[in-house]
């Protein structure tokens, strides 16, 4: 009697990992949308500040056309570290994406792999209704766990695919800072 009450505790277990693992995966597949507008609005930012700082530098030959004989061999001949760390994380970034153009692959999971439950979980003892209940109960939490098995594979799968995605959106991040700051030094300076 206690196992019977056993494996029913254990259905409602496996019953809410499942409810539980739908919702994390619907979670999932929603933020996996949230990273993709994401990433297309950081690389709107990233286009619009470039051509801030190229507005900031035509405004910056302007103000100097005095003194270009003088500024000309300081400014062209020294860049300032965070134009080196700019550029080696645009050329970064275009080559990632280049990459990704290349490497787009999905991971699917085979579903033939699905073992079929034969039922005979337990040895029959008494041949009674307890026993046919519990080894139904059986039955049922071998479905449940293959059934939380492939939704731990479609997380896993989901974390994959939005990995690149992070890694992405960090580079366009500290691209915009780099372009950002690189601007204020140069407003800065114009103002001054």
């Amino acid at each position: 009697m206690q196992s019977l009450e056993s494996s029913l505790q254990m259905i409602q277990d496996l019953e809410q990992m499942n409810i539980d693992g739908v919702q994390t995966v619907a979670a999932l597949e929603d933020q996996d949308e949230q990273l993709d507008k994401i990433e297309a609005n950081l690389s709107k930012v990233n286009d619009d500040l470039n051509v801030v700082s190229h507005n900031v530098t035509d405004m910056e030959h302007c103000g100097c056309n005095i003194f270009r004989i003088l500024c000309a061999p300081f400014k062209y001949f020294r860049k300032r570290e965070s134009d080196i760390i700019k550029e080696e994380v645009l050329e970064k970034f275009t080559n990632n994406k280049l990459k990704q153009k290349d490497d787009d692959t999905v991971i699917f999971r085979s579903s033939n792999k699905r073992r079929e439950s034969t039922g005979d979980f337990l040895k029959r003892l008494t041949c009674d209704t307890i026993e046919d209940e519990l080894e139904k109960n059986l039955i049922h939490i071998d479905q449940g766990i293959e059934c939380v098995k492939n939704l731990a594979i479609d997380m896993h799968v989901q974390l994959k695919i939005q990995e690149p995605k992070l890694d992405r959106i960090e580079e366009l991040t500290e691209t915009n800072d780099s372009v950002v700051e690189g601007v204020n030094d140069k407003v800065k300076k114009l103002l001054h």
